[in-house]
């Protein structure tokens, strides 16, 4: 054989080789490849909106174990990438001006979850959560369970949930019931059962009961069906007198 073919042939085999060594010593890359992709897809973006509830740190609680778990391979500075294209356009840009000059994407992490989370929180005082889980109001096409639970988060957000908080006439053992209860006052269950007359039959109370008590008293503790019961009649009765 000729010496030129035979070297011919001897560089196109190494070239070969060389070719299904870097294949062989680089599957975790592809593999990264398809991974990222895969998470792109799979975690929603990320947009601030204080008043729905939706800061970084309820959203990193949704989608972490895509960084933790399905994505536990991927190298740090790929979740960085990840993370930061699912950051909306102005959360974005807010956490990169507060930053500055540090490069997000050179910040490990960890280090970007723990500023995005102080950035995107809820900042008001324990005060003014308070005032606003006060005054959560149940409109009258709204769903019982649903409004239970927004009254439910809100006593959580402003620290409202106190176990041992005793009502004089009632002894509602937590906060969260008793607000559930009050926060009726605008509803118009009030005008069909007592708008009749301002002082209450056996009548209207079987006729409220009947009503509600499906809906009402066994989404809570079965135990507090008279008391809850005694208030709202209570408070309806207070809203036609005034």
């Amino acid at each position: 054989m000729d010496a030129k073919i035979l070297e011919k042939l001897l560089k196109a085999q190494q070239e070969h080789f060389e070719k299904m060594l870097v294949r062989l010593l680089k599957p975790s890359e592809m593999n990264d490849t398809e991974l990222y992709s895969k998470l792109v897809g799979m975690i929603g973006e990320f947009v601030f909106d204080l008043t729905s509830g939706m800061t970084f740190e309820s959203w990193l609680g949704r989608h972490r174990s895509y960084f933790e778990e399905e994505g536990k391979t991927l190298p740090e500075s790929s979740k960085v990438r990840l993370l930061l294209s699912k950051l909306g356009p102005e959360e974005y840009a807010q956490i990169e001006r507060k930053l500055l000059p540090t490069k997000l994407s050179e910040m490990k992490f960890d280090e970007l979850c723990s500023e995005l989370v102080k950035e995107f929180s809820d900042h008001r005082s324990k005060l003014l959560k308070r005032f606003e889980a006060l005054n959560v109001k149940c409109s009258a096409l709204q769903d019982i369970v649903e409004f239970g639970n927004l009254v439910n988060a809100q006593c959580e957000r402003a620290e409202m949930n106190w176990d041992h908080w005793d009502h004089k006439l009632l002894q509602l053992r937590n906060m969260d019931l008793w607000l559930f209860i009050i926060s009726f006052h605008h509803i118009h269950f009030y005008s069909m059962f007592f708008h009749q007359s301002g002082f209450f039959s056996n009548q209207h109370c079987f006729r409220f009961v009947g009503q509600m008590q499906s809906t009402l008293f066994n989404y809570f503790f079965e135990t507090h069906w008279q008391c809850l019961l005694l208030f709202v009649f209570h408070k309806a009765h207070s809203q036609l007198t005034q």
